[in-house]
């Protein structure tokens, strides 16, 4: 998995670059701890008595599409992996494979598919995931709640989410 941070919104200038190999939980945490490197927490003081805090980006929905990333993606594509890429103004983490065949976009977030089973089943039994299909739902409201804009997602030879 490559973690990359641009300066501004182009591809142009890298900030930051780091890639995490290994174990998945290890790739896993590596990403983690990288966009929380990155995210952006912020106070808002109005006339309330307590201030309002939040991030650019909920880690409950980067957590889930990193774990979707690990879990979906093709590995029998080796000649590229995983990649975050966070820039000034958004995120995107693109993965190996597209939709799994018979799924559609619209079955995210109400269909429950997995590319890869015992990958899953593992994950599940490890308590990272609940093997129901409900990631991408998780994804939708976490952006919602925190006013992020919807999550943009496409799938063609890579599966991305924006």
């Amino acid at each position: 998995m490559t973690c990359i941070k641009y300066k501004g919104d182009s591809r142009f200038d890298i900030e930051d670059k780091r890639e995490f190999a290994g174990p998945l939980l290890k790739q896993l945490g590596g990403a983690m701890a990288f966009f929380n490197r990155y995210n952006a927490r912020q106070i808002k003081i109005d006339g309330s008595l307590k201030h309002e805090e939040w991030e650019d980006y909920p880690v409950v929905a980067v957590r889930e599409a990193l774990i979707n990333a690990l879990i979906h993606r093709d590995y029998f594509y080796d000649s590229s992996h995983i990649y975050m890429h966070l820039y000034d103004s958004r995120l995107e983490i693109d993965n190996p494979g597209g939709l799994i065949r018979g799924m559609i976009l619209d079955d995210l977030g109400n269909k429950a598919a997995r590319r890869n089973r015992m990958l899953a089943d593992l994950m599940q039994r490890a308590g990272f995931i609940e093997n129901a299909g409900t990631g991408i739902s998780r994804i939708r409201e976490a952006l919602k709640n925190n006013n992020n804009p919807p999550v943009g997602i496409s799938a063609t030879n890579f599966f991305s989410v924006k």
